[in-house]
């Protein structure tokens, strides 16, 4: 009998969780304006390269006077494998195919699941009730 009030506040909890996602901006080095606003709010910067290869850079920043971008981060091969260690990278704006930022915000999974077991369980106590005035019906 006790796995039930468990079992209950364990399906509570899962209904009030929330999940990160991310919301892209793309920019063409020319297009600095589109990507400076998002940029404020993103944790890191892809630098796609024209041979496919990513740099993934965090605590970025972009220089247009001198037309870099730089940041601490990892670059990835056209395969998307992994190129190194992280290090300290500079890349030339001139170089860079696409620049793209992903922004994350929470969202709240769990409002709609909990309107729907409310639904279902008051649902389900007005079945009972109309069962156990009137047995025959129901059985």
């Amino acid at each position: 009998m006790r796995a039930r009030p468990l079992a209950a506040l364990l399906l509570l909890g899962a209904t009030g969780c929330t999940r990160t996602v991310y919301e892209s901006h793309f920019a063409t080095p020319a297009q600095l304006v589109k990507i400076a606003e998002a940029g404020t709010r993103a944790p890191f910067l892809k630098c796609h390269m024209p041979d496919g290869r990513v740099f993934v850079l965090e605590h970025w920043s972009i220089d247009e006077g001198v037309g870099t971008a730089q940041g601490w981060g990892l670059e990835y091969a056209a395969s998307r494998a992994r190129v190194g260690r992280a290090r300290q990278i500079t890349l030339g704006l001139r170089d860079i195919a696409l620049l793209e930022t992903d922004r994350p915000y929470s969202v709240d999974v769990g409002a709609g699941s909990i309107v729907g077991m409310a639904i279902g369980s008051a649902a389900s106590i007005a079945l009972t009730v109309v069962c156990a005035m009137n047995p025959g019906a129901c059985f």
